[in-house]
């Protein structure tokens, strides 16, 4: 009898320890989860460079400035209506660090820009979001050293666009 819980204590403390090593490595994995891609083209080139994040913004400000421009202190003094946001997407993005070809068509590339971002469940390889883009300038770019590494890299790179034209997943955003 003894030994018997002797035997079930020491396959519980392996079950136990078994699971303490497991789970960290399970909640290590799922912070990569997502591969997100950006493909950016100007004229002819085109690069590939992996992202961090990405974010999508708009305003509709005139469309409700219409509606409630009589609330409004500072008017236009021609029109008597409130000032508007220009009715453009903002694309913005991070990364650890971009490839030198994406770099390269960011710094030198004065024109408009077009790229897709690919979003990629690394689980079961599907595709989660198509985000498309067209038109584009860019309109800011930051580039961050630290002694402190952020996912294995010595730094950050953070950049936004200005676009004309935006899809997600085939539904065209106009603001």
């Amino acid at each position: 009898m003894k030994k018997s819980i002797y035997q079930a204590l020491t396959t519980l403390l392996m079950l136990m320890l078994l699971l303490t090593i497991r789970i960290p490595s399970f909640a290590q994995a799922d912070e990569q989860r997502f591969k997100i891609e950006l493909s950016i083209s100007a004229g002819e080139k085109t690069a590939k460079t992996l992202l961090n994040s990405s974010s999508i913004s708009f305003s509709r400000q005139d469309v409700y400035s219409l509606t409630d421009s009589g609330k409004s202190s500072a008017t236009d003094q021609t029109t008597n209506r409130a000032p508007q946001l220009p009715r453009d997407i903002y694309l913005s993005a991070d990364a650890s660090s971009i490839s030198s070809d994406a770099m390269e068509i960011l710094a030198k590339h004065k024109g408009t820009l077009s790229g897709t971002i690919i979003v990629t469940d690394a689980y079961n390889q599907s595709q989660v979001k198509r985000i498309q883009f067209s038109n584009a300038l860019l309109s800011g770019y930051s580039d961050q050293i630290s002694s402190y590494g952020y996912n294995g890299k010595p730094g950050s790179v953070a950049f936004s666009f200005i676009c004309k034209e935006l899809t997600v997943d085939g539904v065209s955003i106009s603001p």
